[in-house]
């Protein structure tokens, strides 16, 4: 009898280190992530969370130990555009302006070799920007004196664009008002139909508009506990220090 083996899809983390300048901040990190799960992590200011998202996305001054996987292939010593060209890209908590750059400009940069012309172009960006409730108009500024909710909304419409198989979203919610929380939330909702994401953050409020797979509590550079979403209503009740 013949037997067929099918490699599962998924973002996979196996042990995983990220050192600074010598110091180990990340510690032994393994998640899974499927496709069209939603997976959590949360942890208190100076855990190393944005520490693990810079270093799995190839940040030069991040050296990795272990193992990170996309779909079985080794992503570990990739450069960053390498990263985004195998499937897999991240939104950060701090996004630079960049001053004189037109943003239409900056958008079709992204996507031209992902559209066919101008027109599918346009197309994607009439729909997106409809997702995302941004006016067509914000395409005629410069990409710097946004908003913080318009640069999350921003930061979204990117990733759109680029169309990644994974993606690893940090602190998305800060910063935001309840209107474009739920705007946010709305979109990586969609997002997640078709792709593993990894969401931080250090509150609930987004969780409530989100259909959450795992919660995972993150303290000094490790997990130290997994979940579903009750898991993060007893930190939200009871702090981080009752886990």
């Amino acid at each position: 009898m013949a037997w067929f083996f099918l490699k599962l899809k998924m973002l996979s983390l196996k042990n995983v280190c990220v050192c600074v300048n010598d110091e180990r901040i990340v510690k032994d990190v393994s998640i899974d992530v499927k496709e069209n799960e939603l997976h959590v992590l949360m942890g208190p200011n100076g855990s190393g969370k944005s520490t693990l998202i810079y270093g799995i996305m190839g940040h030069p001054l991040f050296k990795v130990e272990g193992k990170i996987e996309l779909d079985g292939k080794s992503i570990v010593g990739l450069k960053p555009n390498e990263i985004v060209e195998s499937g897999l890209t991240a939104i950060f908590q701090y996004t630079p302006d960049l001053e004189g750059v037109r943003l239409r400009n900056f958008l079709w940069n992204i996507a031209k070799n992902k559209v066919k012309d101008s027109a599918e172009f346009s197309k994607l960006l009439d729909e997106y920007l409809q997702l995302l409730k941004l006016d067509r108009g914000i395409l005629n500024r410069d990409f710097s004196g946004f908003s913080g909710g318009e640069k999350k909304k921003l930061e979204l419409l990117q990733v759109l664009l680029i169309n990644p198989r994974y993606l690893l979203i940090d602190e998305i919610d800060s910063g935001v008002d309840v209107d474009n929380l739920k705007i946010i939330a709305s979109v990586v909702s969609y997002l997640k139909k078709t792709r593993g994401i990894i969401l931080v953050t250090h509150y609930t409020r987004i969780l409530d508009y989100l259909d959450v797979d795992y919660v995972h509590v993150y303290k000094k550079g490790q997990i130290i506990k997994s979940g579903d979403f009750s898991l993060a209503k007893v930190i939200e009740d009871k702090g981080y220090d009752s886990v």
